[in-house]
This record gives C-alpha cells, sequence and structure tokens, in this order.
C-alpha cells in the first residue's frame, strides 16, 4: 500500500461534509488499501469506468475534492434544439395574443410553414417563463354528453355578456349567437339590455345568417322569456320575443334553470372574449370598441382555427356543410357557373353557383365589405 498517496487522498477528506464526495473518496482509500481496484468497485457496487472517470478528475485537479462534484450531462451541442427564431415567434405570439400551445403550432404552421408539435410548444413556453396563469383543478358540474347538431341553423345559442368594464362611463352589453353546427357566429355591442336591442339583434341575425334558422335556444332572463316574472301571466307564448320568432317561422327553445351546460357553446364564446379580445380591445369611445368588436367577430368566423372544429374556422365549416362547396368545385373544373343549378336551404329556391355564393357570402354583419373582395379572399385561401 502506498502510504504517501493514502495520507494524501485522507487529507483532502478530512474537511469535506459533501456525502457524495466522501463516498467516492472512500472507494479510493479502498482501492489503496486493497491494491486491487476491482475488489474495490465491487464492494462499492460501482464500474470500474465510473473508478477511472473520477480517479483522472480527481488526479488532474491536485486531489482537490470539488472536482468530485456531480457535473452537468448537458451535451455541448444539439443539432435537434428548435432554432432561436422559432423561439422568437413563439414568445410573440404568446406576449402579443396569448395564445396557447395549440393555437401557436396552427399559426406556425399557416404562416411561417414550420411544424412543431404542441408539446415542444408547451416546454419552450414553460422554459421561457411564459406561463401566464396558474389553473387549478376544480370539480366540475356533472352534465349531458356534448352534442353537435349535423346541420347549419338547426339551432342557434343566443346569450347576453356584460363587457367587463365599462367606456365612457357607460356599461356595453355584448348580444351573442352561436350555431350549434358550425360556431358560426354574429354578435353586436349594445349600451342596455331593453327587450327592443334584443329584438333589433334578432331581426339582425336572421337578416345576415347565411342559412334558414329552425330553433333559437336561449336561457331563462327576462329579454327572453316572461316564466320567472311575478308581474305576468305565466304563458310563455305570449312574450314579445318568443311572437317575434314565430313571426319568422322560428322556434324559441329555453333551457332548464341552472343547466348552463345546455349553452355551453355560446358561453364558450363569451370566455374566448375574455382571454382574447377584452383585454387588448381600444376603450377610447363606444364606436371604437364597436368598430374593434366587429373586426374580432371577422376574425373569429374567418381566421381564428377551433379545437372543436380539428383546427377548422366557422366560415370553413360552413362552406363544407353548405351548397357553397358546388361553386367551388365549378370554378376548380372550369365548368360555367351559370349552367349548374343548385337548391337553396331555403326550400323552393333555385339559384346558380354564382348566385349561390355570393349569397352566402354577402352577410359580413356590418363590416360592409365588398363581395368582390370577400370572393377573392376565399379563391385565395382554398384553391
Amino acid at each position: 500500500m502506498d502510504l504517501s498517496l493514502y495520507a494524501i487522498v485522507a487529507e483532502s477528506a478530512r474537511y469535506c461534509r459533501d456525502p457524495v464526495i466522501r463516498f467516492r473518496i472512500h472507494v479510493f482509500l479502498k482501492a489503496i488499501k486493497e491494491q486491487d481496484i476491482q475488489k474495490a468497485c465491487a464492494h462499492f457496487g460501482i464500474s470500474r469506468n465510473t473508478y477511472y472517470r473520477w480517479w483522472r478528475r480527481f488526479f488532474k485537479s491536485g486531489f482537490n475534492p470539488v472536482s468530485l462534484e456531480d457535473q452537468s450531462c448537458r451535451p455541448h451541442q444539439m443539432p435537434r434544439q428548435t432554432p432561436a427564431k422559432v423561439i422568437r415567434k413563439i414568445r410573440y405570439y404568446r406576449k402579443q395574443y396569448h395564445y396557447g400551445p395549440e393555437r401557436i403550432a396552427y399559426y406556425l404552421k399557416e404562416n411561417h410553414q414550420i411544424i412543431l408539435h404542441r408539446s415542444s410548444i408547451a416546454r419552450i413556453i414553460q422554459r421561457e417563463g411564459l406561463i401566464l396563469k396558474k389553473y387549478r383543478t376544480k370539480k366540475i358540474n356533472p352534465h349531458k354528453k356534448r352534442y353537435e347538431l349535423p346541420w347549419p341553423g338547426q339551432m342557434i345559442q343566443l346569450d347576453i355578456k356584460y363587457v367587463p368594464y365599462r367606456v365612457q362611463g357607460k356599461k356595453l352589453y355584448a348580444f351573442n349567437a352561436i350555431d350549434d353546427c358550425t360556431r358560426w357566429r354574429f354578435s353586436r355591442l349594445y349600451e342596455d339590455k331593453s327587450l327592443k336591442s334584443c329584438l333589433d339583434f334578432v331581426k339582425d341575425l336572421i337578416r345576415y345568417a347565411p342559412f334558414t334558422i329552425r330553433i333559437i335556444q336561449t336561457d331563462n332572463d327576462r329579454v327572453f322569456t316572461n316564466r320567472f316574472s311575478a308581474w305576468a301571466n305565466y304563458d310563455l307564448e305570449s312574450h314579445e320575443f318568443t311572437q317575434t320568432l314565430k313571426r319568422y317561422q322560428i322556434k324559441h327553445r329555453l333551457i332548464p334553470p341552472g343547466a348552463k351546460e345546455l349553452n355551453g357553446k355560446v358561453e364558450r364564446s363569451h370566455r374566448i372574449d375574455d382571454e382574447e379580445f377584452y383585454w387588448k380591445a381600444p376603450r377610447i369611445s363606444v364606436s371604437t370598441i364597436k368598430q374593434a368588436y366587429t373586426q374580432w367577430i371577422w376574425e373569429y368566423n374567418h381566421d381564428r382555427p377551433h379545437s372543436s372544429l380539428g383546427g377548422q374556422t366557422p366560415m370553413k365549416k360552413l362552406l363544407e356543410k353548405t351548397l357553397v362547396e358546388i361553386c367551388f368545385f365549378a370554378l376548380r373544373c372550369g365548368l360555367d357557373p351559370e349552367k349548374i343549378f343548385v337548391w337553396d336551404l331555403k326550400p323552393k329556391q333555385k339559384l346558380t353557383t354564382t348566385d349561390a355564393y355570393l349569397k352566402y357570402l354577402h352577410y359580413l354583419q356590418s363590416d360592409y365589405r365588398p363581395v368582390s373582395e370577400v370572393l377573392s379572399y376565399y379563391m385565395r385561401k382554398t384553391l
């Protein structure tokens, strides 16, 4: 046994209190004392390669015990690491729009032709410290199985939301209507929550909807029904809102009290407004926020991908569900649209493909863009 080497190694462990370093020094002392490295490794349950790796670091440092600390296993080169320019784009979408991993993955693919899995984006968001809010898991009330009606216009969910802040000292109300099948949405901001505003909204909804509305489903607010009004009779058909829908041959359906999940699609749209619009909307004047809200609804229907639709936009889903896709087929095949006739969703109405296409795109709620501009917009996105 080399007593001088044993003394040097033992001296280095005298003032060391790290259990990891002391263990490795005891391995060295055992090997020096037994003069058999293999026997010392077998005693402590380590491999000879590990022993020599520790000893080389310890010997090159001049028997400094600090060299025996655990070192980083991070590789010097990572060829599959996400490029810095992609990380900058993810940081931009996260900070500017508060998008989640799925939405960022969609926009990276659509706008930048970058394919990146949402789990990778989630790790980058966490690593960059861009977690906006910590969500707590909470118990959710049980509700009926989710469903989706197969045809546009079969049922419209309608509800009213309070705008979360005042504009010019005025309280605003958002009237929202969303199609159960395609998630196509029609919304307006009003300065009051009166029956007059509600009827005005419904008339515009019927006018601009690109399909025939069969049923409108609402909650039990007094604007929609007199079910819980103590001063009125309990004849639900006598309410002016129901009577107005009846004149348009639309059925009015009321959800049971306390069952908001039955209007879940319009309730979810309210949360989307909170997350993606209201926090960054201009609050200079009422007209300014109304104009911004109209532009937001356009984006919601035409540009925003929806995970419930498999990444499609509501307008794309609507085009697939209606006869407008026949017009696209005719244009792709080079056929004369004037010689191809289609039946509109409204009964006994025969239209050419061009007329049907323009009819379904000419609603543009309060955003009176030329139809030719909308036509070229969808031609660029679809063809």
